[in-house]
C-alpha cells in the first residue's frame, strides 16, 4: 500500500479499503521554473550595472588603492560578503606612469637578482636608463626595459620584460566580484517561503504545470479503512522526485537544528496538515501509521503529536533515513546497505541483512536498498 501511495493508486488490498488521500502541491519546483526567466534576467542585467556604479580606480594620485569589501549599506552589512577584484590588468604586471612612477599592480614577478618591491613599497619613483633584448633558452628574444630607482639612498637597477608593462590609457579599476545567483537566490527563497506559508492540502490531486505537462503529483498520504475494525491505516510516502529531494534536505535539517533552536517552517506546516487530515478522518479505534523514507521521518513527528492528543497510535517505518526513529515508533526497518541508514542504537530500529539486490547509488530510490519495493 505504500507502493500504491507512491503511484497514486486507489487499489484495495485484502481487508484494507482505500478511502481518500491527502495531496500537496510542489513547493520548490513551481517557483523555480515559474520565475526562471526573471531570475535569468536579473543575473544578466543587474551585475554589470552594479559593477559600473560601485567600481573604484586602482590608481589615484599615484597611490595604489587596496581593494576592499562592499560596504555601501548601513553598518557595512555587505562587508566580507562581496569583494572587489581588479579588472582588466591580467595583461601586465606594472604600470609606468607619465611622472616616471612605476606602479606594481601584480606581485608575481621576480627580477634579476631581487624582487622590485617589498612590503608596502609598491610604487617607486624611477628613471628608465636603457632598453635591450635578451635571448631565451628556446631561441626567442625578449625585449627588456631597464630602470633605476630615483630616490636618495636607493640606487637599485632592474630589468622588466616589455610585455609585463601595461600600456598607457589602460583603465585600471576594482570591480565587484558578484557570484552567480547572489541576486536571484533571495527572490527564489522569498517565493518558496510564501509557498510554504500558503501551503494547503486537498483530497483532489494536484498536477504539475509547464514544463512537466499534466503529470499528476502522487498523494502524500493514503487513508485506508480496515474491515471489521474501527482502526484506520494512513500510509505516508517518501521521496519520489526532485521536489521531494529538496524537501528531504530542508526537513532533515530540522533534526540538526534542534540543538540551536532553529525553527523549520516547512516541516511544521506539513505536520500540521498531516495531523489535521488524520484527526478528521480517523476511525474510533487505533491509528496505524506506515511511513517510508521521508514519510518515516514525518511519522516520528506525527507519533509525538497524536499521542499528546491521547490518540492510540501504532507506527511502522521503512527505510528510516539518517536520524533515529521516535521512541514511540513501534518498529523502524532499514537495510544495512541502505545509503541513508545510520546506526543509532535504538531498540526499535531493526536492521535487515539483505543481499538479494545491489544498491545502485545514493539517489536510486527505486531499485537500491532504500527502495520500498525491497520490503515486500
Amino acid at each position: 500500500m505504500l507502493g500504491d501511495t507512491y503511484k497514486g493508486s486507489k487499489n484495495n488490498l485484502d481487508k484494507f479499503v482505500y478511502d481518500k488521500s491527502l495531496n500537496l502541491p510542489d513547493l520548490f519546483f513551481d517557483p523555480a521554473y515559474k520565475y526562471a526567466f526573471a531570475f535569468a534576467t536579473i543575473e544578466r542585467l543587474v551585475p554589470p550595472f552594479l559593477k559600473k556604479v560601485y567600481q573604484e580606480q586602482v590608481e589615484q594620485r599615484g597611490v595604489l588603492r587596496p581593494p576592499r569589501t562592499l560596504g555601501f549599506l548601513p553598518n557595512n552589512f555587505m562587508d566580507n560578503l562581496v569583494n572587489y577584484v581588479r579588472n582588466e590588468i591580467d595583461a601586465g604586471r606594472y604600470l609606468f606612469l607619465d611622472d616616471n612612477t612605476l606602479m606594481e599592480v601584480r606581485q608575481q614577478a621576480r627580477f634579476i637578482g631581487e624582487r622590485l618591491t617589498r612590503g608596502e613599497d609598491r610604487v617607486l619613483p624611477v628613471r628608465q636608463i636603457g632598453e635591450t633584448i635578451r635571448a631565451t633558452r628556446r631561441g626567442g628574444n625578449v625585449p627588456l626595459r631597464t630602470f633605476q630607482v630615483d630616490r636618495v639612498g636607493d640606487s637599485r637597477t632592474f630589468s622588466v620584460r616589455e610585455e609585463d608593462i601595461l600600456r598607457d590609457n589602460v583603465d585600471l579599476i576594482y570591480s565587484l566580484d558578484l557570484p552567480v545567483g547572489i541576486l536571484s537566490a533571495p527572490f527564489l527563497a522569498i517565493k518558496a517561503m510564501k509557498a510554504i506559508e500558503n501551503l494547503e492540502g486537498s483530497e483532489e490531486p494536484f498536477f504539475r504545470g509547464w514544463p512537466m505537462g499534466r503529470a499528476k503529483i502522487a498523494p502524500r498520504i493514503n487513508k485506508y479503512n480496515i474491515r471489521d475494525t474501527n482502526d484506520t491505516l494512513f500510509t505516508i510516502r517518501g521521496t519520489k522526485d526532485i521536489d521531494d529531494v529538496v524537501q528531504d534536505l530542508v526537513e532533515g535539517a530540522t533534526e540538526l537544528s534542534k540543538t540551536i533552536g532553529v525553527r523549520n517552517q516547512l516541516l511544521e506546516k506539513k505536520i500540521d496538515l498531516y495531523e489535521d487530515f488524520i484527526m478528521k478522518n480517523k476511525g474510533s479505534g487505533k491509528v496505524i501509521l506506515a511511513g517510508h523514507s521521508l514519510g518515516a521521518l514525518e511519522s516520528s513527528h506525527l507519533v509525538e503529536r497524536l499521542t499528546q492528543n491521547n490518540v492510540e497510535v501504532e507506527a511502522v517505518s521503512f527505510g528510516q533515513p539518517v536520524f533515529a526513529p521516535h521512541s514511540k515508533v513501534n518498529v523502524a526497518y532499514s537495510f544495512d546497505k541502505d545509503p541513508l541508514y545510520r546506526p543509532n542504537g535504538r531498540d526499535n530500529h531493526k536492521v535487515i541483512q539483505k543481499t538479494s539486490k545491489i544498491g545502485k547509488g545514493f539517489l536510486d530510490f527505486t531499485n537500491a536498498y532504500h527502495g520500498i519495493e525491497n520490503y515486500f
